[in-house]
């Protein structure tokens, strides 16, 4: 009967979805095999199992040695502590394997009730294809960004359908890996904030303080002081090419601008600052809750990206999603110029596994070249803030539900 059900499923799909269904399985099977063959290479996998025995040891969890370079918050090397008998090669593909399906049903119901329009199945086919090669290094890495976009997935689709706990803890969970993602939780306070405030406060103060259940309260307050310090003094900045952010700094290091780290954190708190003060206009013009989110969430996942503290090769992946929804709903338009933007966007963002296929030593993996990405995320940014303001807006207002 089981059988049946699947095979009537699988009828239904069109014939882009069942390619999507076929190559993101394919890709699930050879990260697996992958790290099943070298569990200790080319992944971050044992960072997190590292870190799960020290804290079960009682040890520094922040004390880098070697490649060990844990900086997540401590509930997230607790998480861990269950994979650690498994072993680096099964824990490993089990948290492959839990990374992309959660990202799979998260994309999933985002493309079902949280974007300003549905899409059809040979379109949600193709979103999934397009969505592919952005995802293979995260994945194939063992990252944390494919949780953590289905985290931010989870929680604007949860606030799109009045599931605001939902929501709160999802920008939680997010937070606790990569702690920027919860600027996307302070606009969505800004857009409701009675249903958002102290939801979103109460599960952060959980999450904290959730860690005091599992060891001695003294070493976890120690741990949550050493978690600051690494965090407030990393500063990559100074560091060569291939291992600063990939971020705006980047950039204007690459076309040689001088700027100080002072200098720009207050480019940071200032575009972060425009951005919420975008959201907080479009709130008290009453957009449509659709129309309104999705700018909420693209707005959040451009600062996280191209102004925000941590900005990795692969923290691009948070864009992804947002690019190949645009550019699926636009049809590149001859009257809409910004169409093309996500075009260039999207193909810009497809240099990192391009220039993977060719190897370390390759010239498109050349120190300048790693600009490309802020580039992207700006030229998204461009694209979203003419489309706020233009006729192509006005056209989604007619055809959407107003903000509850």
């Amino acid at each position: 009967m089981r059988t049946q059900k699947i095979l009537a499923a699988w009828r239904g799909l069109s014939n882009f979805e069942r390619w999507a269904v076929f190559l993101w399985s394919l890709l699930l099977i050879v990260s697996a095999v992958r790290l099943i063959g070298s569990p200790d290479k080319h992944t971050v996998y044992p960072n997190f199992t590292e870190a799960a025995s020290r804290w079960v040891w009682g040890s520094d969890l922040y004390a880098t040695r070697g490649s060990y370079d844990f900086r997540y918050s401590p509930l997230v090397a607790i998480g861990f502590i269950p994979l650690l008998p498994l072993g680096n090669r099964i824990g490993g593909v089990i948290w492959c394997i839990l990374s992309v399906t959660t990202l799979i049903a998260a994309m999933s119901w985002w493309l079902k009730q949280g974007t300003p329009e549905p899409i059809s199945g040979p379109r949600r086919g193709i979103l999934f294809l397009l969505m592919l090669p952005l995802t293979i290094g995260n994945i194939a890495s063992d990252q944390s960004n494919a949780l953590v976009l289905a985290f931010v997935l989870v929680a604007i689709t949860a606030v799109q359908v009045d599931l605001f706990s939902l929501a709160a803890i999802a920008i939680v969970g997010a937070f606790l890996y990569k702690i920027y993602p919860l600027s996307l939780g302070l606009l969505l306070i800004l857009i409701h904030p009675r249903k958002m405030s102290g939801r979103l406060l109460l599960f952060l103060a959980a999450g904290l303080l959730l860690p005091y259940f599992f060891q001695r309260p003294a070493y976890v307050t120690a741990t949550y002081q050493h978690w600051i310090h690494y965090l407030t003094v990393e500063d990559r900045s100074t560091d060569g090419p291939g291992h600063a952010y990939r971020d705006l700094q980047f950039l204007l290091h690459d076309l040689s601008i001088p700027i100080v780290q002072q200098t720009y954190r207050l480019i940071e708190l200032g575009t972060a600052a425009a951005l919420a003060l975008l959201c907080l206009i479009a709130r008290l013009k009453h957009w449509p809750a659709a129309r309104l989110h999705f700018f909420t969430l693209t707005l959040a996942v451009c600062w996280m990206t191209v102004f925000g503290p941590a900005t990795e090769s692969m923290t691009y992946l948070l864009i992804a999603p947002v690019v190949c929804w645009l550019l699926i709903t636009t049809r590149l338009s001859l009257s809409s110029w910004t169409g093309y933007l996500y075009l260039l966007s999207y193909l810009l963002l497809l240099y990192p596994p391009f220039a993977g296929m060719f190897g370390h030593h390759s010239v498109l993996r050349t120190p300048r070249l790693k600009s490309i990405q802020p580039i992207a995320a700006l030229l998204l940014l461009i694209g979203t803030l003419d489309d706020a303001v233009g006729t192509r807006g006005t056209e989604r207002n007619r055809s959407s539900a107003g903000v509850r």
